[in-house]
């Protein structure tokens, strides 16, 4: 009955509220009536754009840009006087679009730009300076994340760390949660990615490198770089990096036209003059791979295979059936092993170098990107650490331990008492360096074609020279070593088959099957590259004659020949080809009289900074040259920050996450040298709604990105 009661009296007030409400609505009305609200000027301090008018507020960058804005009262004029709805329009993506055009003429119309506010600048009154100071630091932290390849959940637990030194960073309690920090990345790249696609926007010819992979979540992945001109000298540019559907061409070209359609530029193709890749039937086929497809329709565009691959190819068929390197690689790998997966064997060995008071360095492993230098690295800590290696070895053959372990030190101590592989090893020792240094000059970023066969050429030089006369280390070799009673001694150590009669013929035969086999590799008749890349030394100045008449028609037939081949580029470039021989010889008369004054001649890279306009037609030309690729070794090295970064512990890193990871890694500047500005602004301007750097979470609160939630709301 008292439930009754109570439902009774509960319902028979519905009447009443009901009609206080309406009483309520009814006086809101007669005070709004009377009331006469106008233009406040204290709004145009946080609202700049905002003007009032006879037929009420304007905004003046929609006015400006009205195809832009769309249907907004602001345009026309807005009469409800109210800041709600100033702000509401500020917020709004048409007004930002509208904004950006304002400030993107203003910019263009003036070269200063300091001399007008952009939409940065209003985040900063909106904020606050020490706001966006806090902001700054948030993005300088999420840069260090990156940069360092550390991963996200590291980004917090950084902010504590300048809380807890004093920051004033507690004074913002959001956006410092791990999540956070990964969706800073995406700006921060993006603010990376600009200067790199105005460089490429400006360009006139570029090529591209590429390589395939997998990752540790068992993934095939195709990286992409480029190569443009960067005040007259070649620079490479990380593009990105993208997943494989398949491993045949289609898939691979697929991959390529994607990365640089979405992080260079749709007009790509227009521009590419050469690509470089490794010698895989995928992408070198004659006639089904990624370079006929690049070449469809181009036949001036050059696949170049890479030299650094060409090389190691070259020294491993030539010395894979010499039974000496064979026996030396063998004793190389068991060494490593040795040390490697015992820390006792590792520890015996530094305590037998200590007491014969010598430095001991853990032997390296073999593999690596590339052969020829790890070999040769691993031979160079073999011959420096000879006498503590072979004193261990001994013990270990006489140890008690495994019939496999003793084995191992009796192999090893015997192959280093052998006179004959002591001689090799030393003779390998000095021709590696000489390949080593090759190789390592050819995967440096920036080789040109230019430098190509000059650097070939001085190592045959040197490789010849070796096989007149034995090299340092052989000859240090045989000099250190002692006779006592017809015995030779090395280091006070009984050498086996030792001969005093040293014979350098066997040697002599292995250097000339290695010039055999590099000169087969790197100067093959058949490479279709080959006469192009000849051609184009003759732009390389240290190559010109001395005297003036043979400079007046040095590299005349070379550049009909460069203008030939690449006639349809130059002409969609806008070259005159005619004016490229008048312009060439003024070109040698330029630098050439340095020449004939017996004055070192810059390099013609020069010429892109100090007559750009004089030269304008034979720069386009030289441009194309000097971005062929020779090398796509940087490829190797953007798999080895992918190794570093997608770890797994962090398998399941998108491939979106991934190009974010890269970029800042590869090509972002150092912790120093930063500025998030840029990367501020971008953020701020990027949301789909007002960004709320002082919103404070509940301690029972999940932070959710604040894009996700408004885009479920407007789908509920």
């Amino acid at each position: 009955m008292a439930q009754q009661l109570s439902l009774a009296k509960y319902f028979s007030g519905v009447n009443d509220r009901e009609k206080r409400k309406a009483d309520e609505t009814e006086s809101k009305k007669k005070y709004e009536t009377k009331r006469s609200r106008g233009f406040v000027e204290s709004w145009k301090e946080e609202f700049q754009w905002v003007e009032d008018t006879d037929k009420g507020m304007i905004c003046n960058y929609c006015k400006e840009f009205k195809d832009l804005a769309g249907k907004t009262k602001f345009v026309n004029g807005n009469i409800s006087y109210r800041i709600e709805n100033i702000r509401t329009h500020d917020a709004s993506e048409k007004h930002r679009n509208c904004a950006d055009a304002h400030f993107a003429a203003q910019r263009k119309a003036d070269n200063n730009a300091q001399n007008y506010q952009g939409p940065m600048d209003q985040a900063i009154r909106k904020l606050g300076e020490k706001n966006k100071t806090l902001i700054s630091y948030m993005f300088n932290t999420a840069y260090c994340v990156l940069k360092q390849e550390l991963p996200f959940t590291l980004y917090s637990t950084m902010l504590q760390l300048q809380i807890k030194n004093g920051s004033d960073l507690i004074r913002l309690q959001s956006y410092q949660s791990e999540r956070a920090c990964a969706r800073f990345a995406p700006y921060i790249s993006d603010a990376i990615r600009e200067p790199i696609r105005e460089k490429i926007a400006n360009c006139k010819a570029l090529s591209i490198m590429y390589d395939g992979a997998t990752d540790c979540s068992v993934s095939e992945v195709e990286i992409v770089y480029c190569r443009m001109l960067d005040n007259g000298y070649p620079k490479d540019f990380f593009v990105g990096l993208e997943e494989l559907e398949h491993a045949h061409a289609d898939g691979v070209f697929s991959a390529i036209d994607k990365a640089m359609t979405d992080y260079v530029s749709i007009h790509w193709k227009e521009k590419l003059v050469g690509a470089g890749s490794d010698g895989a039937s995928v992408n070198l086929g004659v006639n089904n791979s990624v370079a006929t497809r690049l070449s469809n329709g181009k036949p001036y565009v050059l696949n170049v295979h890479c030299v650094a691959h060409r090389l190691e190819l070259g020294i491993l068929n030539a010395l894979k059936s010499n039974q000496n390197l064979i026996t030396v690689q063998d004793m190389l790998k068991k060494i490593y092993k040795h040390y490697h997966y015992s820390p006792k064997a590792l520890r015996e060995l530094r305590n037998i170098a200590e007491s014969l008071e010598e430095k001991v360095l853990k032997p390296t492993n073999l593999k690596g990107t590339r052969w020829v230098p790890h070999i040769s690295k691993a031979m160079k800590y073999l011959v420096k650490d000879y006498t503590v290696l072979l004193a261990h070895f001994e013990h270990v053959s006489q140890s008690k331990a495994t019939p496999e372990v003793v084995g191992r030190g009796t192999f090893i101590s015997n192959k280093l008492k052998d006179y004959r592989l002591l001689q090799f090893l030393f003779f390998m020792d000095d021709l590696l360096e000489i390949i080593s240094d090759l190789s390592l000059h050819f995967q440096k970023d920036g080789t040109t074609c230019i430098d190509f066969l000059d650097t070939l050429e001085t190592a045959v030089l040197n490789l010849l020279q070796l096989r007149q006369q034995p090299g340092a280390k052989l000859q240090g070799f045989l000099d250190s070593i002692t006779v006592q009673n017809n015995k030779g001694l090395y280091k006070n150590t009984e050498l086996k088959y030792y001969s005093p009669q040293f014979d350098y013929t066997t040697l002599q035969s292995v250097i000339d099957i290695v010039v055999d086999r590099i000169s087969g590799r790197l100067e093959n008749p058949n490479d279709p590259t080959k006469s192009i890349l000849q051609a184009a030394q003759i732009f390389d100045t240290k190559d010109w004659p001395n005297d003036r008449q043979q400079l007046a028609v040095y590299g005349t037939q070379q550049l009909q020949q460069l203008s030939d081949h690449f006639q349809v580029f130059l002409d969609n470039i806008g070259c005159d080809r005619n004016q490229l021989l008048p312009e060439w010889v003024h070109v040698k008369a330029h630098i050439g009289n340095r020449l004939i004054n017996n004055v070192n001649l810059p390099k013609i890279n020069t010429l892109f900074v100090q007559q750009p306009d004089q030269y304008k037609n034979i720069l386009m030309l030289i441009e194309i040259v000097l971005v062929l690729p020779i090398s796509s070794s940087i490829c190797e090295r953007g798999f080895s920050a992918l190794k570093r970064i997608k770890s797994d512990w962090r398998s399941n890193l998108t491939t979106d996450t991934m190009n974010h990871l890269l970029l800042a890694s590869i090509e972002g500047p150092s912790l120093d040298e930063y500025n998030s500005e840029r990367a501020v602004h971008l953020w701020w301007t990027g949301g789909q709604r007002q960004r709320r750097p002082q919103f404070a979470p509940g301690p029972n609160m999940v932070e959710v990105d604040e894009d996700q939630l408004l885009n479920f709301l407007l789908n509920v």
